[in-house]
Formats: C-alpha cells, sequence, structure tokens
C-alpha cells in the first residue's frame, strides 16, 4: 500500500504537487482563520445579550413590584421575555402569550437559580427552533413576601443569523480565495520553472 501511494506520488508533476501543496495550505490557514474569528464574534455577541439580560434583572428587581406589576411593566413590545415562578419552578406570570416566541422555563425552581448565581442559561423554546440566554435570580413579592424566581430572557435569533451570514460570506470568499490561490501557483510555477518540464520529462522515462 506505501509502495503504491509513494509510486503514484512519485509519478505527478512537480507542478501539480505545488499547486496541491499551496491549495492544501490555504484551505487550512482559512479554515483555522474562520473557525476562530467565528468564536470569538460569538462569544462576543453572547457577552453583550449577557449584559443586557443581567442589567434588565436588576432593574426589574429593585422596582420591589408584587408578582402581577412585574410581568405587566415588561409586557409590550419588547426583545426581553420576563416571567416569575414559583420556588418550585411553577409558572405565575410571564410578559407574552402562549404563541408568542419565548424559552421553554419550566422546572427552574429556587435551587438551580441558587446554583446559578446569575449566570445565563442557555434555554431552547417548545420546538427547539430557537435559543434564548435567560438570567434567573430570587426574587420577592412586594405585597406577600414570599420568595420566586424572576426570569429575564432574550432570543439569540439575531446572533445565530449574524452568525450563519457571516459563515456564508466567509465560504464564498475563502472558495475564491482557494481557487485564485490555486490557479496563481499554477501559472506561476509553470512560468518560472518551465526548464523543469525537460526534468519531468526525463524522470517519466527513468521511471518507465
Amino acid at each position: 500500500m506505501h509502495d503504491q501511494l509513494s509510486q503514484w506520488w512519485g509519478r505527478i508533476s512537480l507542478r501539480t504537487k505545488t499547486t496541491a501543496v499551496t491549495v492544501l495550505l490555504l484551505t487550512v490557514g482559512l479554515l483555522v482563520a474562520g473557525i476562530g474569528t467565528m468564536t470569538v464574534l460569538r462569544n462576543y455577541l453572547v457577552s453583550e445579550v449577557d449584559r443586557k439580560v443581567s442589567a434588565t434583572t436588576y432593574d426589574l428587581r429593585a422596582l420591589e413590584l408584587d408578582i402581577q406589576d412585574t410581568c405587566d411593566r415588561a409586557s409590550g413590545p419588547s426583545q426581553f421575555f420576563v416571567a416569575i415562578l414559583t420556588s418550585d419552578g411553577t409558572l405565575l406570570c410571564r410578559n407574552r402569550s402562549e404563541g408568542q416566541a419565548q424559552p421553554v422555563i419550566r422546572g427552574l425552581d429556587i435551587d438551580i437559580v441558587r446554583e446559578q448565581q446569575g449566570v445565563p442559561l442557555t434555554l431552547w423554546n417548545a420546538d427547539r427552533t430557537g435559543q434564548w440566554r435567560v438570567v434567573s435570580a430570587p426574587y420577592e413579592d412586594a405585597s406577600t413576601g414570599a420568595l420566586v424566581t424572576l426570569a429575564v430572557g432574550v432570543s439569540l435569533s439575531e446572533i445565530n443569523a449574524t452568525i450563519a451570514q457571516y459563515t456564508a460570506v466567509f465560504l464564498g470568499f475563502g472558495f475564491a480565495t482557494v481557487v485564485l490561490g490555486g490557479a496563481l501557483t499554477r501559472f506561476l510555477v509553470t512560468a518560472t520553472f518551465t526548464p523543469l518540464r525537460e526534468v519531468e520529462a526525463t524522470a517519466a522515462a527513468i521511471a518507465e
């Protein structure tokens, strides 16, 4: 197997080898750069969402309203999803109706909330077609003094769309770069090392 591979590689012209290696290096380099850039970009965008969600959660807790007033205050056109749950994770109120986009927060009890300590979670919607960043925190009902859970979230649909668009653009430019690099390498090798054709012909004759 190794001998056959060596023979096959030996029959390939030097121009083709040079072009293939150049294309391979370009492809690997672009993939590493693209994946790295995409990871950094997504992490930055998600961190900005986390900052906004955490700030909104803090602002709502500082209002010291009762349960329904908190949900009512967050109702209307808003990018934020707001819900209040009992200590065992039962939903009490939310600022969105059943048919509107929202994360699944059932089971977000007070023990989980305390373990998270305000660290954002990534949750799915009901049909698992969209992700949300959700911050949960203990919340005291101003009218009854009951300890409940306040959950605030923002959809990641815009971030995912941005990353998908970036990926499509990168793949397009990356493919064009690889093709252009391969063609340019082939042209330069052919134009610069024309005498190598005689060496290739001689080597082929010896191999036969």
